[in-house]
């Protein structure tokens, strides 16, 4: 919240946390962003859109091509295609974005799924600016 209060962007990332069930687990991004936006929101901020950087350009359909929104009504016809990641993904890959998203959506936070390795695309999006990803909604 000190961040927020000095005007500066909080980015931040999952990471491997102590347990007392397992011993230690994972902490996904989608995890400790939907925390901060739910503890934003209780403060009284105004949460606009979550913003997840991948290694695509959001949510890819059969095809290869970007959805542009999946809500609780479409989810179940994109729910085929969504999947662990190609690399490395402990956290249950693009299935698990979607399904953390969806869940903040519902609580009135809208996500977006777009391409961080993309130069410039994160500054766009947070503009503001129209990018080419995967809008989450209700």
């Amino acid at each position: 919240m000190q961040l927020l209060d000095l005007g500066l962007l909080p980015v931040v990332y999952g990471d491997q946390v102590l347990d007392e069930m397992r011993g230690c687990t994972i902490f996904s991004t989608e995890k400790v962003l939907g925390f901060i936006g739910l503890e934003l929101q209780k403060r009284g901020y105004t949460v606009a859109t979550i913003v997840y950087c991948g290694q695509t350009k959001g949510v890819y359909d059969r095809d290869g091509n970007t959805i542009p929104l999946i809500n609780s009504d479409t989810f179940h016809q994109y729910s085929a295609v969504l999947s662990g990641s190609a690399g490395v993904d402990v956290t249950g890959g693009m299935l698990h974005k979607v399904e953390e998203s969806l869940k903040l959506a519902q609580q009135g936070i809208p996500g977006l799924i777009i391409d961080g390795i993309e130069s410039g695309c994160l500054s766009r999006a947070v503009m503001g600016e129209v990018v080419v990803g995967t809008r989450i909604e209700r």
